[in-house]
């Protein structure tokens, strides 16, 4: 066979697989930018018809569903920076590439090292959900602590873990502020909450249904805060994400709307794209932390 023919039976592969002519999407591009533009339109098409072509678990429909969320990968675009947090060990990064590409990790059944009490699952799930050291609270602290710094570089009045003095209905204390953002929203300052979910949490991979675990979550942190909030002359906003990188809404909105100040002080339309960014990172840096912490020493 050829060389001519054989350039031209890959052409036609690639214009059957993506559905479009190669010449028209080629020609006024370098080669650099050639070759990005092929991959892009390849393995979009790939991606796009991943959970029909392929025999893929419950949990693998899941997982692809939550990371082709806006800015669920953004941790991948991230500059390694120590002085901004943004970098973590290769045994962080391998757990959470692990994690995301259904690898598993741990042997089931065994106990948490952390908090010797459940029981571990191969995926690294009760690691994401477990309370006990290097847990849940440590990956919501990491995200309130970069959301702060962010704000604070942009020129937005914040502080963090204000006191607000509210009290529950059976007299609990009430702390609906990780960040009090002054001036924030129609004249008023705004409560805004950290929240962090699995998608998996209380369903597993069987039962999941796209978002639901956000929108509870959210809506179970408005029914406990929002009127207070509101009644005292505050917003209240609520920052959930998943573990996966999946934010909700509101929080997209808070993110959308510090990207834009940040533009206005600057003048560089992308000088905002670094918030997604850190974010995104920080909290993939936590779910490595968790698995991280509870993997076998000899693995990775």
């Amino acid at each position: 066979m050829s060389h001519g023919s054989s350039l031209q039976n890959a052409l036609d592969a690639f214009n059957d697989i993506c559905n479009v002519d190669i010449l028209s999407v080629t020609t006024s591009a370098s080669a650099p930018q050639m070759m990005k533009t092929l991959a892009k339109c390849y393995f979009g098409a790939i991606e796009k018809d991943l959970i029909s072509r392929y025999a893929l678990s419950p949990r693998q429909v899941a997982i692809l569903s939550c990371i082709r969320a806006p800015h669920a990968q953004d941790f991948l675009l991230t500059i390694p920076i120590d002085g901004l947090g943004q970098k973590m060990n290769h045994r962080q990064f391998r757990s959470v590439l692990c994690y995301r590409l259904t690898i598993p990790m741990f042997s089931e059944g065994s106990v948490c090292p952390s908090c010797n009490v459940h029981r571990m699952d191969k995926w690294g799930d009760h690691a994401v959900h477990c309370s006990s050291e290097v847990g849940v609270k440590f990956r919501h602290n990491l995200v309130r602590d970069i959301l702060v710094d962010i704000c604070s570089k942009v020129g937005i009045m914040v502080r963090k873990e204000a006191p607000m003095g509210f009290r529950s209905g059976d007299g609990k204390d009430l702390r609906p502020a990780d960040l009090l953002l002054f001036n924030w929203l129609q004249g008023k300052d705004a409560c805004l909450d950290v929240t962090g979910i699995s998608p998996f949490a209380g369903m597993g991979a069987k039962s999941w249904a796209p978002a639901v675990a956000l929108l509870n979550a959210v809506e179970k942190k408005k029914k406990k805060y929002a009127s207070i909030c509101e009644d005292n002359g505050y917003k209240f906003i609520p920052f959930a994400f998943s573990t996966f990188g999946e934010f909700d809404k509101d929080a997209l909105d808070t993110l959308l709307r510090i990207k834009s100040i940040s533009i206005s002080h600057s003048n560089n339309v992308k000088s905002g794209e670094f918030i997604f960014h850190r974010v995104s990172f920080c909290i993939q840096k936590g779910v490595g932390a968790q698995l991280v912490s509870r993997l076998p020493s000899n693995f990775m």
